[in-house]
């Protein structure tokens, strides 16, 4: 359910108890008067949420995705009740950190084993433009060469997180472009 806790959890309910993922937090948090959450203006409270954040993406990505693969970026979701503005701010930090699984075209075109992403390196989603949740491996083979390919199994709230990001984190290559490239619309195109 994604607890903030100090030094027990906060009463259920209260939106500022919880961490807005799956996970939870144990920390010397600030709470407010009624001590049933945090005291929302607390610097100290912002400062050990950002701290619990960048420990998380450091767990998945020397622990987690390892062994476990992408499911593991199901702790990022708080199922009864998702906040997609932390899921974002999460999806930026799964880029910035390298905190994803991802493939690599061989110079034949075979597509490797999974990896982590470096980090700071752009990934590319391949999906279908009527399916834009679902990473598709069916589209790998005809994604640039130089494509960085987010892993398959990526859960779809992580797919649509990154999708929202800017252009400089990630690309999106959808069936559409892989038509482009095989059938080019006018002869400017073809060169």
């Amino acid at each position: 359910m994604g607890a903030l806790r100090y030094p027990i959890a906060y009463p259920a309910g209260n939106f500022d108890a919880y961490t807005g993922h799956a996970y939870h937090v144990s920390a010397p948090f600030v709470s407010n008067t009624m001590r049933h959450g945090l005291a929302l203006a607390s610097e100290r409270n912002q400062l050990l949420l950002e701290q619990s954040r960048d420990a998380m993406i450091a767990v998945l990505r020397r622990l987690l995705l390892p062994k476990y693969g992408p499911g593991a970026l199901v702790l990022l979701r708080r199922v009864d009740r998702p906040d997609l503005s932390k899921e974002r701010e999460m999806a930026a930090l799964l880029v910035e950190h390298g905190a994803l699984l991802v493939r690599t075209k061989s110079k034949s075109g075979g597509i490797g084993q999974p990896r982590l992403l470096n980090p700071g390196v752009k990934v590319t989603i391949a999906r279908y433009a009527d399916d834009p949740s679902r990473v598709s491996s069916e589209l790998f083979a005809l994604a640039p060469p130089s494509a960085i390919l987010l892993d398959e199994r990526t859960p779809s709230f992580i797919v649509d997180g990154l999708a929202r990001l800017d252009a400089n984190k990630v690309e999106i290559w959808s069936d559409r472009d892989a038509i482009m490239r095989l059938i080019p619309r006018n002869a400017a195109d073809r060169k």
